[in-house]
């Protein structure tokens, strides 16, 4: 499932509600499993804070740029297709870095090597100056990630959920083998949106191999970054998804709360290894031209109807294979 392709946030968290998630706990349905069953995560009823995406994208100075284009093309919005993966992330880091409100990004995988450490601190350096963070992400790429992943959502200004995750954190088989119908629905989703003013949607993951960094092969793939009124509906299939009952805080997953000394090590231990990463393109130099052109990057983009094309993930809460 995947799109084909808060408000007001002063730093606190929001208030908690409980969320009856879509997970059964294992029945011991196999002989073989039916001591291990229990070892799983209860995640039937954990505690969550829904959020809406930004809605004054007119305050920000994303949303001011598009809007004088948006403002020429009634019910219309913005396109441009990025071909190269170069682009495309420098794309994705110059969203980050412009960011003044907040950043959704949902993604199905999200590697830890070059680009997905290097994504993730600047994230890290937006939630530093008061930007509000959410990321959702697929657990099929999570295991053994859990602990890092938690130190991040340490951040008082990053929230991190994790979507239909697996009960059984360790040995993630024994919920392929005792709970396919749920496990085997999975989120291709992948999307960031910027201030809910600019978005870019489509087939790259986080990865090496999305934005042509691999040295040994890389994919070749498409995004579209967007403007206009496309990227409100955009958002508010993010908070369909961030919101719904598949989708489970990472706090909920580990066996401890997680402080700020957790993200402290955490974020060390990823500039560490940026720093150890020969990185192939002058990231920075990239970066500053794409913003230097931000108004004329924008007066290429072609103005038409558009509409996202999506898959609701509610057959997981309705037992759909």
């Amino acid at each position: 499932m995947g799109v084909s392709w808060i408000v007001g946030h002063n730093g606190t968290r929001a208030h908690r509600r409980m969320r009856t998630v879509g997970v059964v706990s294992p029945l011991p349905v196999l002989i073989l499993f039916g001591l291990i069953g229990a070892c799983g995560k209860d995640l039937r009823a954990v505690e969550y804070e829904p959020s809406t995406a930004f809605e004054n994208h007119l305050e920000t100075q994303l949303g001011r740029i598009f809007e004088e284009t948006a403002a020429q093309h009634p019910d219309q919005s913005g396109f441009s297709i990025v071909r190269h993966g170069r682009k495309a992330f420098t794309a994705r880091i110059a969203m980050a870095d412009l960011a003044e409100h907040s950043l959704d990004v949902q993604y199905y995988i999200w590697e830890a090597d070059a680009t997905g450490w290097i994504l993730m601190d600047h994230l890290v350096r937006a939630a530093d100056r008061g930007v509000r963070i959410r990321v959702l992400v697929d657990d099929i790429n999570l295991a053994g990630k859990d602990t890092r992943v938690a130190a991040m959502d340490a951040h008082p200004n990053i929230e991190v959920q994790v979507f239909n995750p697996f009960a059984h954190r360790d040995s993630r088989l024994i919920d392929f083998a005792i709970d396919l119908a749920r496990v085997n629905h999975r989120m291709h989703n992948k999307l960031m949106v910027a201030d809910n003013a600019l978005a870019i949607v489509g087939g790259r993951n986080i990865g090496n191999h999305y934005f042509e960094v691999a040295l040994d092969t890389n994919f070749r793939d498409l995004d579209i970054a967007a403007a206009g009124p496309v990227v409100r509906e955009i958002s508010r299939v993010f908070d369909y998804f961030w919101n719904g009952d598949w989708s489970v805080p990472i706090e909920a997953l580990v066996d401890r709360p997680f402080t700020e000394t957790d993200l402290e090590g955490a974020v060390a231990e990823i500039r560490e290894a940026i720093a150890k990463t020969s990185y192939p393109y002058p990231l920075d130099q990239d970066v500053d031209a794409l913003v230097s052109n931000l108004v004329s990057i924008r007066d290429q983009f072609i103005w038409a109807p558009g509409r996202i094309v999506w898959d609701d993930p509610a057959g997981i809460r309705d037992g759909i294979a």
